[in-house]
């Protein structure tokens, strides 16, 4: 809120104030989730731009509320914005039964039979956990899960200038997996099966959802030589997901574990009570799946400890060992190089002035990135929008390094890039965005 009175005669008797509506971060739950939960409740972090000009973190403060400084580039600190939440439904609706439906399969029939008793068994006394045994790959067939698990070879470009096997190299693979959009297997395929695709037909689909992230995340930290794991849960905001699990070991003994989303690259420690996972229901590799049989499901009271039966039941065991399954993932992934000149195309609007004579919706294309961001921002603001070209040019050189160092961004350079804007033109604009193109579409 901010007052625009000039005349110092007048603050004694006329106020005059005009309200601003700021988008500082956001956070969404799909009403799917909370219908599958029956209830969420917990704190949970706001998604908050990497940069936001005017404002810094309130050290002083223990609630750690940002405060309004002057235009600056200014990071946020480790300790993010987090919102309180809990949501119910009155009176709670009915769940909806599981789909039991009798798919074609390449698997032994035994091995068929006993997944089914296997997962039917501990369904019956965990009721709201997620715990399968198999999934259904993209042709329509049951597939066994540890098949999906086997050490694949990120892209060389992806951990340039990091140590192999560092927590950097760590990042950037999570960064890079994360990068790919996300898309509900609803939307990319018919029918509400959940359907299960090859890494490599998620990198030729260029989309998938939470499961085809975490085994190829999973994949590339095995390839790295880190002990890594698939987690089957519930999470918030998306309800049913698949996360990363990894053990950090220290001195050779057994170390802490790490949670990887491998969709929105992040990652929380066991115990971390801002953790999105809120359920832990199965985990699997290429060797086991291993069903949560604690008492509690959230991920800082379970005890990761596969050898212990009393906490995990495994599938196969001294009495049905592992038949050695193989995989139906390709040993050697082929990648190809981005299209840069087409990337530079779709979001440079002025490039695009040179092919009026294309059709419509293909010009609509080309237009889409910056004109829908452009039209959104113009209309969440009640007074003309008058757009500082030169403003513009400017944050385009800092917005490629944003992606380029997502963890380690230059502040004081950039600071100092726009020094000059700053200080000679009002700013209306007060956030870079650095989101998914994918991001950027659902705003339409």
């Amino acid at each position: 809120m901010t007052t625009h009175l000039q005349d110092d005669r007048e603050r004694l008797t006329t106020r005059h104030e005009r309200i601003e509506r700021r988008w500082l971060g956001s956070f969404s739950i799909p009403f799917s989730t909370v219908y599958s939960n029956t209830r969420v409740d917990g704190t949970f972090q706001l998604s908050v731009p990497l940069v936001l000009l005017g404002y810094s973190r309130d050290t002083y403060s223990s609630q750690r509320h940002l405060r309004q400084t002057s235009f600056e580039l200014s990071l946020p600190s480790h300790n993010q914005t987090f919102l309180r939440l809990f949501i119910t439904i009155e009176p709670p609706l009915p769940p909806l039964p599981p789909l039991r439906e009798q798919f074609e399969s390449n698997e032994d029939p035994k091995l068929l039979r006993n997944a089914r008793l296997w997962q039917e068994s501990l369904l019956e006394k965990f009721k709201r956990r997620q715990i399968q045994a198999t999934a259904v790959d993209i042709n329509g067939k049951t597939v066994f899960l540890t098949r999906y698990i086997l050490p694949q070879k990120p892209p060389d470009e992806v951990m340039l200038g990091s140590q192999p096997g560092s927590l950097a190299a760590m990042e950037l693979t999570a960064h890079f997996v994360a990068m790919i959009p996300s898309l509900a297997d609803a939307a990319a395929f018919m029918g509400t099966c959940d359907i299960w695709a090859t890494t490599d037909q998620f990198l030729q689909m260029q989309a998938g959802d939470e499961e085809e992230h975490a085994v190829l995340l999973c994949n590339y930290f095995l390839h790295m030589g880190k002990k890594a794991w698939v987690v089957l849960g519930s999470g918030i905001p998306e309800g049913s997901t698949a996360y990363v699990l990894t053990e950090q070991p220290e001195d050779g003994s057994l170390g802490d574990y790490w949670l990887w989303n491998a969709t929105t690259g992040e990652h929380f420690h066991q115990y971390s009570s801002y953790c999105p996972l809120q359920s832990v229901g199965s985990v699997f590799n290429a060797d086991n799946i291993w069903a949560n049989v604690q008492r509690r499901e959230e991920p800082a009271l379970v005890t990761f400890n596969f050898n212990s039966t009393s906490n995990w039941k495994p599938f196969f065991t001294a009495k049905y060992p592992n038949p050695g399954l193989s995989s139906v993932q390709r040993e050697t992934m082929q990648y190809k190089p981005p299209d840069g000149q087409f990337a530079e195309t779709l979001q440079d609007k002025f490039v695009v002035r040179w092919f009026w004579s294309l059709p419509s919706i293909l010009m609509r294309s080309f237009l889409r990135v910056e004109m829908v961001v452009m039209k959104k921002i113009e209309e969440s603001r009640r007074w003309v929008t008058r757009w500082n070209r030169h403003c513009c040019n400017e944050l385009r050189k800092i917005l490629p390094q944003l992606e380029a160092k997502p963890h380690s961004f230059p502040v004081q350079e950039h600071n100092r890039q726009l020094a000059d804007i700053l200080a000679s033109h009002n700013v209306g604009i007060k956030t870079l965005f650095c989101l998914k193109l994918s991001q950027y579409i659902k705003l339409d």
